[in-house]
């Protein structure tokens, strides 16, 4: 099977989350956040088949909490920082681990089609 643009384009993105995570200067929480914004804009079109489940679960776990709402009903924190910010280090730990393994799947998935 042909890697499509839309596969090259995700690994891209998944790249760049998996950089942000690595290089990141804050704790793994604030680089989860920043990861996970990278791979929200992916749709699931955008990855091959086998791996799509894997990516919702990824970005479930990191908007889990929800939106958090100021008392005037405005947005105090999005879903993605809401939910980070409150992770214990072993589980945004683990989810890094995800989005790494995630990358390195569709990586050697997309190779092995060029």
């Amino acid at each position: 099977m042909k890697a499509t643009t839309e596969n090259i384009y995700a690994r891209s993105k998944l790249s760049e989350a998996v950089r942000l995570l690595a290089v990141g200067e804050e704790d793994v929480r604030h680089r989860i956040g920043w990861a996970a914004k990278e791979l929200v804009i992916l749709r699931p079109e955008d990855l091959p088949e086998p791996f799509r489940k894997q990516l919702s679960l990824i970005l479930e776990h990191c908007s889990a909490r929800g939106t958090l709402l100021a008392s005037d009903g405005t947005t105090a924190l999005g879903a993605i920082q809401n939910t980070v910010l409150r992770l214990r280090k072993k589980t945004a730990s683990n989810i890094a681990q995800q989005i790494y393994n995630l990358f390195h799947e569709v990586d050697h998935y997309v190779q092995n089609s060029e």
